[in-house]
């Protein structure tokens, strides 16, 4: 069922794009778009174990700005964000990263947002050791556009040699910043937890 939804948020977000006219759009980018806000509703809807329901959490938007800044980090084939200020001017004053080297893009997004099982949403940090930005920052609720880009690279071992970086605005890698509101009316979670 989960993937007959994701089938069609795909289609959904590839024709609306489409109908606009740009030909930069491809099937990745729709899949990368939709799995973002799929994760996101997860928070939303109050259906991740051991993470709060969020009292706000917008579907992302796709911006072709962030794709670009994406993109040319993606073809350095570096498997780290960039720095802050080789991402350039843009809407906002800060945008955020992630990086990741994997054998496609659904596994990519999957693998940073996995990450919420090391975060301690009460104490605002990740568990000793851990590592939860990337998370964190594709469920920051003030976050409202993404752009992305991937690349295969050589001087990754296949079949982990396809590079994904995703571009955030605004970005949300806080590290005293909580990346949502939770909210006060909680549903049984056990009961609604399921995976994508």
């Amino acid at each position: 069922m989960q993937l007959i939804q994701w089938f069609i948020l795909t289609i959904i977000s590839l024709v609306s794009i489409k109908a606009d006219g740009n030909k930069d759009w491809t099937l990745e980018d729709a899949e990368l778009l939709a799995l973002h806000n799929a994760y996101r509703q997860r928070l939303r809807y109050g259906r991740l174990l051991g993470q709060p329901r969020a009292m706000e959490m917008p579907d992302l938007r796709w911006s072709f700005e962030l794709a670009n800044i994406s993109k040319s980090w993606a073809s350095t084939c570096q498997s780290y964000p960039s720095n802050i200020t080789m991402r350039g001017r843009t809407l906002w004053t800060y945008v955020g990263q992630n990086v990741a080297v994997s054998t496609n893009v659904r596994d990519a997004v999957a693998s940073w947002f996995n990450e919420y099982s090391n975060y301690d949403f009460q104490q605002n940090k990740c568990n000793e050791n851990k590592k939860c930005a990337n998370y964190k920052q594709v469920v920051f609720s003030q976050t409202l556009q993404v752009g992305c880009a991937h690349k295969k690279c050589d001087n990754f071992k296949a079949p982990y040699n396809i590079v994904v970086v995703c571009t955030y605005g605004p970005g949300g890698k806080y590290f005293s910043r909580r990346p949502y509101t939770a909210s006060s009316e909680q549903r049984d979670q056990v009961n609604l937890f399921y995976e994508y």
